[in-house]
């Protein structure tokens, strides 16, 4: 918004929640294949779920950025970057040294296929626990890599990138869990007060995989080892829970383009006047609209794509 002269907020710890999503993808990826029978049949099943999982709804979402100039940017857009994005390939889009698909927010996903399809084809060859520690080692290697290239490209640089760090974090976190261990609730508790302590004092200088991404799994862990030693408390049988997880993807990909076309208008009107409430209602008021229009389009498109396919 500060096209239009109104800077909303510089706020930017929300962004944690990119580091959280990585984090859990790393631990339901190494759970669910925990039991992978090997062969090619289930690693195809594998790699079907987690395309149709993601792509149909990122394709639809990126038409709709392609119909309106006000979530594009339509002079860096050509037919290279068009199937760039379409195709999940990082590239350079919105402004220089800016990685992102023409769905800005699509970035994460490049992180996310590259690691089912890196351990989906690991599973075509190896057994779970073999998988792990050779993604492990492959992202470990990347990783270092990453550090020695001066000169990179969108590619190098998704690829290489520290993030990787958190999805083996996560994979790590469900090791230990299917190892069978569950430790005392103190150590899952001093677990998610280190998660508030590591990201008020981390360094802002420190890198993302550090500064938020070790305080996503020690947020992560603490959860999941907490839940296992009380899972009969209401928190862990919440329905409207549930309900925020199923819809979580359709959220993230369609937050902005709520924002702008349903907030525009709203936020110009109440920006002017400054108030602590007016901020605070428009607020509620975006976070309402972004819930809904997600909630409708995880009904109609979402889910049936997903009983169909992933089922």
């Amino acid at each position: 918004m500060k096209d239009v002269g109104i800077n909303l907020y510089t706020f930017d710890l929300g962004a944690i929640g990119v580091d959280i999503f990585f984090v859990i993808s790393g631990f339901i990826m190494i759970y669910i294949t925990n039991n992978h029978n090997g062969s090619t049949k289930s690693t195809w099943i594998f790699l079907k779920k987690r395309l149709f999982r993601i792509m149909p709804l990122y394709w639809l979402i990126t038409l709709v950025y392609l119909a309106s100039d006000n979530l594009t940017k339509p002079d860096n857009i050509n037919d290279e970057i068009i199937v760039k994005s379409f195709a999940l390939i990082p590239s350079y889009y919105l402004m220089e040294g800016m990685i992102s698909p023409i769905l800005i927010q699509g970035w994460t996903l490049y992180y996310e296929m590259f690691f089912y399809i890196s351990l989906g084809v690991l599973l075509f060859v190896f057994k779970p626990f073999r998988a792990w520690i050779l993604i492990s080692v492959v992202f470990i290697a990347l990783m270092y890599l990453g550090h020695s290239i001066h000169a990179k490209t969108a590619i190098t640089s998704t690829y290489t990138s520290m993030l990787l760090l958190e999805f083996l974090l996560g994979g790590l976190i469900a090791r230990i869990y299917l190892s069978g261990w569950r430790p005392p609730i103190y150590i899952a508790v001093s677990l998610l007060t280190l998660f508030g302590v590591a990201l008020t004092f981390a360094p802002s200088e420190w890198d993302r995989s550090f500064r938020w991404g070790v305080p996503a799994a020690l947020l992560l862990a603490g959860s999941v080892f907490l839940e296992a030693k009380t899972q009969k408390l209401w928190i862990w049988q919440s329905k409207i829970g549930g309900a925020g997880g199923e819809i979580s993807y359709s959220l993230y990909l369609t937050h902005y383009a709520v924002f702008v076309f349903a907030s525009v208008p709203t936020i110009l009107l109440w920006a002017k006047t400054g108030s602590v409430y007016t901020k605070i209602g428009y607020g509620v008021y975006v976070v309402f609209i972004s819930m809904l229009a997600s909630l409708i389009l995880y009904r109609y498109i979402e889910r049936p794509i997903l009983n169909r396919y992933c089922r």
